[in-house]
């Protein structure tokens, strides 16, 4: 191939200097060159230049009922806790539905030492929210700008709200408080505690060897939440159920009330224990002295001793970080409202198919 003078370049149309150079120069400085000759159809004299950069890390936060807990999800498959920052009064109140109307026999009571009020919700999670954001571009040395939230498994009794009612109110609560941040979801919806948690134990996208039912169980101050659910070859799990036992405050009623709900939460038509192939252990009390004894009392010792208890507090929140990676580097991904996000960092901490506008030779 005879070698181009680079005063001849500019003369030849750029799919034909792009061909040239195939040969010659290394594949990242191909796609640079491509993209940022390439012109916008609708910007004029603006061009715009596709980041060459590997996947931005997953960012994960699970907003559980005490607290809020964040995690970073990074190319090489690792993951990491970030931080757990406490909630107020009114964040308390807000994740267990204590508002007139909503979520009634969704979630658990207080316990004896809460005290309920009220307030606004969006500005006491945005204040959360904000600690988290510093401290995850701390540890990032850079912005960003999407992130996957995880909630509670919610069950309604027959006499409570439609759940659906109760979690498009935490989503506006939630997107509200982002809003205020800067941040945005990085999918439509918050996903289950027990999904989260599922990511961060690796029991998704298998090829079917890790299929069959998973109890996930998390012990906190509130008391016990069950979560039984089905994992599906490449699909995320389906809730079959959620039980919920409220802590009274004396820890030998609570046991003996937690093991009884727990043996007929598992009561369920043509199901055995026995089909449970999986336990899950999470929340802040999962390393409670009699945690243990309770649940060998109910599903045996051979479920519970290989039980996952892979960092309790933070299990949620490094689950949703590991889908916020899968789906912002998705070259499908919809960055919507985030592109002014991205925009205002210039892509950085964006996805690398995210199109950064150059400003033209006027500086618009």
């Amino acid at each position: 191939m005879p070698f181009l003078h680079p005063n001849c370049l500019s003369a030849l149309p750029l799919a034909i200097v792009i061909a040239s150079l195939a040969l010659i120069l290394p594949i990242s400085v191909i796609t640079e060159l491509s993209a940022s000759r390439t012109r916008s159809e609708d910007s004029g004299s603006q061009a715009y230049v596709v980041r060459s950069q590997p996947p931005v890390p997953g960012i994960g936060i699970s907003l559980n009922y005490d607290y809020v807990a964040a995690g970073i999800y990074f190319e090489n498959g690792t993951s990491v806790p970030v931080a757990r920052i406490d909630g107020d009064a009114v964040y308390r109140s807000f994740m267990r539905a204590t508002r007139a109307g909503l979520g009634s026999g969704c979630v658990p009571l207080n316990s004896p030492s809460q005290v309920y009020t009220t307030g606004d919700e969006s500005e006491s999670l945005a204040r959360m929210l904000r600690q988290l954001k510093a401290l995850i571009s701390s540890r990032l040395d850079e912005p960003f700008c999407f992130v996957v939230a995880s909630r509670p498994d919610y069950k309604c009794n027959d006499a409570g709200d439609p759940v659906d009612q109760w979690h498009t109110h935490q989503t506006q609560v939630l997107d509200s408080a982002l809003s205020k941040v800067g941040l945005y979801l990085a999918q439509e919806r918050m996903i289950h505690a027990a999904y989260a948690s599922a990511f961060a134990n690796d029991m998704l996208g298998g090829n079917g060897e890790k299929d069959g039912y998973v109890l996930f169980i998390d012990r906190g101050p509130y008391g016990w939440r069950y979560t039984l659910a089905y994992i599906d070859e490449g699909y995320g799990g389906i809730d079959l159920d959620t039980s919920f036992v409220q802590d009274a405050g004396e820890l030998g009623s609570l046991r003996d009330a937690a093991r009884d709900a727990l043996r007929k939460f598992l009561v369920i038509p043509d199901f055995t224990v026995d089909e449970i192939r999986e336990l899950v252990i999470s929340g802040d009390l999962a390393s409670d002295t009699y945690f243990q004894d309770d649940l060998v009392s109910v599903l045996g010792s051979k479920l519970v001793t290989k039980a996952h208890v892979r960092d309790p507090i933070h299990a949620s929140a490094l689950g949703a970080a590991a889908r916020s990676f899968h789906n912002i580097n998705d070259p499908l991904f919809d960055l919507g409202p985030g592109s002014d996000c991205c925009k205002k960092y210039k892509g950085e901490g964006c996805p690398a198919h995210y199109k950064v506008v150059l400003e033209d030779e006027h500086g618009n």
